[in-house]
């Protein structure tokens, strides 16, 4: 198992901010946050609206694991939903971040 330093971590994350890869307003940015402080499933798709009617489902999970490339980490993509959904997709991290 991989191990990475959260500081180290940190530092890249910020990087990639600085270079606008990422914005330090999106959700991958938080998402990237919740893995420094310790976070092992990354729920990366969620439902965003008032109604049935006028609601959108939202997917950041090849974005995310786009930039967990680039950062080198180890996961992996996984699905708990019952019959398969796609609300039921999330990104295990293998990485130990120490």
């Amino acid at each position: 198992m991989k191990t990475t330093k959260k500081s180290v971590l940190s530092n890249k994350t910020e990087k990639l901010a600085d270079k606008k890869v990422i914005k330090r307003n999106s959700k991958i940015y938080e998402f990237l946050s919740q893995i420094e402080n310790g976070a092992k499933k990354i729920r990366t798709v969620w439902v965003s609206g008032s109604s049935f009617k006028y609601s959108s489902l939202y997917d950041k999970t090849n974005e995310l694991a786009l930039i967990l490339d680039m950062l080198k980490i180890s996961y992996s993509i996984e699905n708990d939903a019952l019959r398969g959904g796609r609300t039921g997709q999330h990104i295990n991290i293998i990485t130990k971040i120490v």
